[in-house]
């Protein structure tokens, strides 16, 4: 992939994209809550989304518009491949640059499988929170 092709990805990236952690889900008493990368991106631009998952992978889900919307197509990446993407887009991206840092950082020292003591669940939760400072809307 080129470096334009890049750069092109990261704007629309930086545009139309979101990064979060979602909670795993729950499958027995004594699994903790502990979270994992996710990476979408929504248009109603059928194309760069199809362009997207060529050169990345993930998944696409189509949401029909209602009434005069148009129907949205939204682009879906979660662990490597999430952090795949953004490791390749992070030199061009501008307004989710630090967004994406703090998730690359997590998804490093992202333990997978067997018990998960509370200090490391705790340090998911913190990365949770940051996540969810840099979504806040309004002033502090």
């Amino acid at each position: 992939m080129t470096e334009t092709e890049l750069a092109y990805y990261a704007g629309l990236f930086d545009g139309e994209g979101a990064i979060t952690l979602h909670p795993t889900q729950i499958t027995s008493p004594r699994q903790r809550k502990t979270y994992f990368l996710s990476v979408h991106l929504t248009s109603v631009d059928e194309e760069r989304v199809l362009e997207l998952q060529i050169a990345f992978g993930g998944n696409i889900f189509t949401y029909e518009g209602k009434r005069n919307n148009k129907t949205a197509y939204r682009w879906l990446v979660v662990r490597n491949t999430a952090n795949k993407f953004l490791s390749s887009v992070l030199p061009y991206l501008r307004l989710k640059r630090h967004r994406a840092e703090l998730a690359l950082e997590f998804h490093s020292h992202k333990k997978r499988g067997g018990y998960h003591p509370q200090e490391y669940i705790d340090f998911e939760e913190d990365y949770k929170q940051n996540f969810l400072a840099l979504n806040r809307r309004g002033k502090d």
